[in-house]
């Protein structure tokens, strides 16, 4: 009895993770977040950059990682997917996991200035004369909560 007791409390943990899906498609959506639409794009722009770039990159969104911490889930799909071309190691995954525990970790590492921030490009609208914006982005002067 104890044998088998300590036995399936050593497996629990094994049992307890969240499964790795099947690679199936360079976006993976398990929470239902995105729209067809928007996989779509993303697909699109992924398989642009794959073949313009040659790297892999993938994005697989869970709804939870837990109990496992998400980089060990991370490592488990990346030694399932294998992403990247052979010999250059050069693919990528992302993992997002929605969950609270992640908002708020993230939230305080915003807040305690712990994250690098660098935006590449951030546009509302349309972009007129010659596709450059060559604006700083700051504070609104009105509505001092919103960015501009």
């Amino acid at each position: 009895m104890i044998r088998a007791l300590l036995f399936l409390l050593l497996a629990l943990p094994a049992w307890a993770q969240v499964a790795v899906p099947q690679l199936t498609a360079r976006v993976t959506d398990l929470t239902g977040t995105l729209t067809r639409e928007q996989t779509a794009s993303l697909e699109q722009m992924l398989q642009s950059f794959e073949a313009r770039k040659g790297s892999q990159i993938t994005v697989l969104m869970v709804p939870t990682t837990e109990p496992e911490a998400i980089e060990q889930f991370a490592l488990r799909v990346a030694e399932k997917w294998k992403i990247g071309r052979k010999n250059v190691d050069d693919g990528a995954i992302l993992v997002v996991a929605k969950n609270d525990r992640a908002h708020i970790e993230l939230s305080r590492q915003f807040h305690d200035r712990e994250v690098d921030k660098e935006y590449v490009v951030l546009v509302w609208g349309v972009v007129q004369s010659e596709r450059r914006i060559d604006a700083p982005i700051g504070r609104d002067p009105v509505h001092r909560l919103k960015m501009s």
